[in-house]
């Protein structure tokens, strides 16, 4: 056995799309983040897999995709981060919580948790045009 460092962290979250330019769209949130300063590791094969950023999100009025999970054998997973939301002429699709929120899309609504302590929330929109960021990373 040996002790190591060990270092996740999961795809970024696409942001939300609103309808042709009009009403708030907002940030996907940060890939959470995981970190073991004394991770104790032992012989033997490990599987990693490696969470990929989400793609751009391009159907109007939808929230967007979350990015993928970061695993490694024997450890916990880090969280990919949450899509950010959409509005349509006030119809609110919310962000997604992920590893880091995404944010809210419309001003009456707040930005989602992030995952435990591997992220933060999403933004709060400001206006029926400006929609929130995503959550940022943990670090």
């Amino acid at each position: 056995m040996a002790t190591g460092k060990l270092l996740l962290v999961a795809g970024g979250a696409a942001g939300g799309k609103g309808p042709s330019n009009q009403h708030g769209s907002a940030g996907g949130g940060a890939g959470g983040y995981v970190y073991n300063a004394a991770f104790t590791f032992t012989a033997g094969d490990y599987t990693v897999a490696i969470g990929a950023g989400a793609p751009q999100n391009t159907t109007e009025s939808t929230q967007g995709a979350s990015g993928s999970n970061t695993t490694f054998t024997g450890a916990t997973s880090a969280t990919g981060g949450g899509g950010g939301g959409a509005s349509n002429s006030g119809t609110v699709v919310d962000g997604v919580n992920g590893g880091s929120g995404g944010g809210a899309a419309y001003y009456t609504a707040s930005g989602v948790a992030g995952t435990g302590s591997q992220g933060n929330s999403g933004g709060t929109a400001i206006s029926l045009y400006a929609g929130g960021g995503g959550g940022g990373s943990a670090v």
